[in-house]
């Protein structure tokens, strides 16, 4: 194969890939729901609320419970999945909005932290 047919057909490969991403992210995307909306059915959400109280494992770990005008959940932030910085931030009485895997544990939902979209004053 010459030269100049590899890069016509990898250009052509690109083109198709942007597409298909476009799509599929239009398509696609990560809710922003209220606690009281979310379900263990549900893989990734989008949760902003309060801080009510935040915990330190002996191992790093921070749980915080966040509540919004409708419930009140468990967010879970195991060590390094959150920059330092962000993490002193986190503080009784601020807003949060996270995006974190919705998982059931001991009977109850809880929202792994993956990604610390802000923090704010409420």
């Amino acid at each position: 194969m010459k030269e100049n047919e590899f890069i016509f057909i990898s250009f052509i490969i690109i083109i198709i890939g942007l597409v298909v991403m476009i799509f599929v992210n239009k398509y696609v995307s990560i809710p922003k729901l209220d606690i009281s909306e979310i379900n263990d059915s549900l893989k990734y959400v989008i949760v902003e609320g309060r801080i009510v109280s935040v915990k330190e494992s002996s191992s790093g770990i921070r749980f915080l419970k966040v509540s919004d005008n409708s419930e009140s959940i468990t967010f879970v932030i195991f060590p390094g999945s959150v920059e330092k910085v962000k993490l002193q931030e986190l503080k009784k009485g601020s807003c949060i909005e996270v995006v974190g895997n919705v998982q059931k544990y001991k009977g109850s939902l809880e929202i792994i932290v993956k990604k610390l979209l802000k923090v704010f004053p409420c």
